[in-house]
Formats: C-alpha cells, structure tokens, sequence
C-alpha cells in the first residue's frame, strides 16, 4: 500500500463520500485569485491534477506551498501554471472551472468539448451564478465578469457550495453520483443562484424571467474588529470558521482539549506541520499569521457552568461560536446566556449532509434548551452507513466521514453568523434582524437534497438552501421548565 492511497490515514475517513475517482481526474481554472477556494476545497477531496490560467505563476505556486503543506504526499501534487487559455484545452482536463472570463470559458468549453462550471461570483447587486455546461449543451447566458463590488461573505458561503457541484460534475459518470443534482441536470435545469443580497439564506433555479438584482444600497455590516470571541471546540467547524474571522473580533479565545491528529489537516485548519499540537496553540499561531490582533489559547474543555462563567468575566467575552460537539454546549450557553452574551450553537448532523445553528441573542428570544431537540425542523433523511453500522454486528467508523466541503460550508455560515453577533444591533444586517425578530433563531443547511416519503428532509428543497425555525415549531411535549419567562407567544409564520 503506497503513501498516495486514499487509505492513507490522511483521506481514510473520507473515502466513503469520494472513492478514488477524483485521484485521476484533472480540472484546469480561470479566474485566479477568486477561484483560489475552490481548488482547495476540490484538493482536499482529493483531486491533485490542475492546470491554471497564471500567467506569472504566482498564484499557482502560493497554492502549491499551501496544498503540500495542508496534505503532504497523500495529495499526489500535479499542478502548472498556463500562459494561455488555449494551454489548459490541451491539458486535457476532466472539468473547466471558471471565476471570471465567463466568455472566454465558455468559447474553450464549446470549442474543446469540456464539461465546465461557469460561476458569476456575488456582488452586492447580483447573488452567485453557477452554471454547470455539459458539451452539446444550449450557450447559457452570462452575467458580465465584473457586474460590481464582491459580495465578501457571500462569496466565501457559496465557495463550497460551487465547490460541490464542481465534485459533482467530476464524479456524474460514477456510482457516487449526485441523484439530487443529476435529476436536476436530466430536467434541463443548469444555472443555481445562490444566496441573493436581501435573503442570503435562499438558493433558487432561475425561471424564464429574469430576477430583479438587489440594489447595492443594501446596507452591509461595515468591516471591522469589534468584540471578544470566545470559540469553544477547535475541529471542523471551529478551525475552519475561525480563519474567516481572524479580522472580525478584536480578541479570542479559544477553548479545546484536543491535539492534532493525523486525520485532521483533510477537513480543519491545521497542516501536517502542526500534527501533534495542542489544537488551541495550533490555531492561535494560524489566526495570528492571518492577521488577528490578539489570542488566547486555552487547551482544555469546558464543562463546568460556573468554570464558564468565571472565565467569560476573566476575559471580558462579549460573544460566543459554541461548537464542541458535545453535551457541553448546555453548560456553556446556559453561562453565556446569564451573562447576557450574544452565542452562536453549531453542529453538523451525520456525514455533514446537513447543519444546524442557533442563534441566541443573549437574554433576548428562546435560549439553546428551548430549541435544540424540541423543534420540529421537517422529515428527517434515512440513516447513514455509519448510523447503521453502530447498531448492528457491523460496528462503525471512527467518525463519520464528510469533506471540507460539506463541513467547510457549515463552518463558513458559522462565520458569517457569529461576525453579525459580534456586531452591535444597530450594525448587523437586514436579514438577520429579520431572524431575531421572528424568533426564527434555529437554522438548518442542507448541501444536498435527500427525499423522504414525508417530502425533502429537514425541508430543504434545493442544494444549499437553509430553513430557519421559530419557537412556534416547538413540539408540544416541550418542558415548561426550559421554556424562558420572558418569550412570549409568536405568530405562526412560516418558516424561511
């Protein structure tokens, strides 16, 4: 068994979700440096042949540093810089994936007989476009390469999401073939609009008509550092989501007691470098080179309700990602919310298919042990192999596997959610203000669409829509006593 085998212990527990075909396939890139994000969510499913339009090199070998850093030989590394579109039509590729000269793309596609992922990335007047062609297909219409101002966080939720489908086109031909989106494509159905400026959290097929943009008057949280982060539990959703707030807070302090291992740098923000760390060190030192201010690194759990609270108020945390993964999330939010601090609860539910995020501003709305467990959030999708497996003779995984694809999207809502927290009232966002006013406080993402005899799981009718939930899902058997004095009864809106 060689090094570069997905059984290598670097890939091993993702291998269920890519097998080994993304190990021979290519894909070339238009558009770097915007495209950057996609060639490491695609390299940490395990695709390591690229060819990119970098004329200088520059971006390709900034890339390369950090792909062999993150994956080491596991990855198998082929990766070349082209002067000319026409180069990467010679390379061969399995996939084209463009960020920008859609036109040009599209030309190379049609000419070279190239399946492509053509992707308008959002602005603030226009939401992500992505548009899968498949030789033979109809020329779609393009927006313009350059409509407006980037849509900052827009762009770094629907990443991955492009991401997937790119893994998707790549893999259509083969027995982890995506059902939802092969349904979608066997319709006709090409172009996803991903999270439109005034409802970040839709994904809409676009009709006949064309949508009406949003103004780029939407008001935007303005960038700044404002606050002091507590993020409890450093994996996959704690890493990854603190890399995109490094310039959001003023201060963190991060809470794990876990150390890297050699699972971890495939899907979190730790590389090979840092395998035997303390995970809160590793990622103080990553944060730090990212550009953030100023970081506490604490290598143990939290538990205790009352330890908690003494350490909020040592700290002067003024809000909270809480991702531990455990029942310790309780302890936590419960001295979080006493204190009156903004939280953010995530989790991502088996194999990463779907997430979950409550929202609690703090003494304000229901609190996480009025909504987690008792809402009602739609059908549940079947069980996985490794949920089956732990009930039979079978036995399980280790854990359950999923890319940084799946768990990355997660991470990033988590992100773009917990920058809205640390932002004081009169800063945060349209929509979210929506969210808290509604009591609508407990978010569910699906990056796929898994049918159940009841309808969509969890009510996610298309890939990389999220539903969000108010207390009136609350199911009827929900203790009194975890119901706070202060909500009172909500209109029975729908949810979004």
């Amino acid at each position: 068994m060689t090094p570069n085998s997905l059984t290598d212990p670097h890939f091993a527990r993702i291998t269920p979700i890519v097998g080994r075909h993304l190990r021979r396939m290519k894909a070339a890139v238009v558009g770097l440096p915007l495209a950057e994000p996609l060639v490491k969510y695609l390299a940490a499913s395990g695709v390591g042949h690229w060819a990119l339009l970098d004329p200088t090199g520059q971006q390709t070998e900034q890339l390369r540093a950090y792909l062999l850093a993150q994956h080491g030989p596991a990855l198998s590394l082929d990766l070349v810089a082209c002067d000319r579109p026409e180069q990467l039509a010679a390379s061969q590729p399995d996939l084209l994936i463009s960020a920008g000269m859609l036109k040009t793309s599209l030309s190379l596609a049609r000419e070279h007989r190239l399946p492509a992922l053509l992707i308008a990335p959002p602005t603030l007047a226009h939401p992500c476009q992505a548009i899968a062609y498949f030789p033979g297909d109809k020329p779609p219409p393009l927006l313009d390469d350059a409509p407006g101002q980037l849509d900052a966080w827009g762009w770094i939720t629907a990443a991955p999401l492009c991401a997937s489908l790119g893994r998707a086109i790549l893999l259509r031909q083969t027995d982890l073939y995506r059902p939802d989106l092969a349904d979608m494509w066997q319709k006709g159905l090409r172009v996803l609009e991903i999270g439109p400026s005034d409802d970040p959290l839709n994904v809409r097929q676009p009709g006949p008509a064309p949508q009406s943009p949003a103004t780029e008057r939407t008001f935007r949280t303005p960038p700044g550092r404002r606050g002091r982060l507590l993020i409890a539990g450093l994996g996959s959703l704690g890493s990854i989501a603190a890399t995109h707030l490094a310039r959001h807070a003023a201060g963190f302090i991060l809470a794990d007691p876990d150390r890297v291992d050699a699972y971890n740098p495939v899907r979190q923000a730790y590389p090979l470098a840092q395998i035997g760390y303390s995970k809160a060190t590793a990622l103080k030192e990553t944060l730090l080179a990212l550009g953030a201010d100023e970081v506490t690194a604490l290598n143990l759990a939290l538990t205790d309700e009352g330890e908690v609270s003494a350490l909020l108020k040592r700290h002067q945390v003024t809000a909270a990602l809480v991702v531990t993964g455990t029942a310790a999330d309780f302890a936590i939010a419960r001295a979080l919310r006493r204190l009156d601090i903004p939280h953010l609860v995530g989790r991502c539910y088996p194999r990463a298919r779907y997430w979950e995020a409550i929202l609690v501003d703090g003494q304000r709305g229901p609190g996480l042990e009025a909504i987690r467990g008792f809402t009602t959030t739609g059908p549940a999708p079947p069980p996985t192999p490794e949920q089956i497996a732990a009930y039979s003779d079978a036995g399980a995984l280790e854990a359950e596997p999923a890319t940084l694809i799946e768990s990355g999207w997660a991470a990033t809502w988590l992100a773009r959610l917990a920058a809205q927290i640390l932002a004081p009232p009169a800063l945060r966002e349209r929509w979210f203000l929506d969210l808290l006013a509604a009591q609508q406080t407990c978010l569910v993402g699906g990056g796929a669409v898994q049918p159940t005899v009841a309808g969509p799981a969890y009510a996610i009718s298309a890939p990389g829509q999220i539903r969000a939930w108010g207390r009136h899902n609350v199911r009827q058997s929900h203790p009194a006593k975890n119901a706070p004095a202060e909500i009172g009864s909500l209109a029975k809106a729908p949810p979004r």
